[in-house]
């Protein structure tokens, strides 16, 4: 249900058993759009006092935040058509030529010297 600013007796409505006017008790794009179109005016408190206290709750949030709620909740629209890779074929079908797979070499390990010391037994006989 979109919410506007020009009708707050359905937003104290809303507010009255609700926590934020985004469906499911989490405050979304809907607390967001809302608080924006008050251009930082709070509403009046004696009329609509579940709007009141909501937008100085919705005010402790940055306004960063606040702007990507609404950027989520916007539709991305694209112009380009999707392009189709190998990796969403599952089940390889052949209507494209097979690619070699490219060889992977592992990098040569460079062996190191084998460490040697010298040892002398001296023996002594007496």
């Amino acid at each position: 249900m979109p919410f506007t600013a020009t009708k707050p007796e359905e937003i104290e409505a809303h507010l009255a058993n609700n926590p934020y006017l985004t469906e499911g008790g989490l405050p979304g794009a809907d607390d967001a759009r809302v608080y924006f179109e008050l251009n930082g005016v709070a509403p009046a408190q004696d009329k609509t006092p579940n709007f009141h206290f909501w937008f100085f709750f919705v005010r402790s949030w940055s306004d960063d935040l606040l702007q990507s709620w609404i950027a989520k909740a916007t539709p991305a629209t694209t112009t380009e058509a999707p392009k189709k890779s190998d990796e969403d074929d599952l089940f390889g079908d052949d209507d494209a030529p097979a690619k070699p797979a490219p060889k992977v070499v592992p990098p040569k390990k460079k062996e190191k010297p084998a460490a040697k010391s010298i040892v002398v037994f001296e023996v002594k006989v007496y």
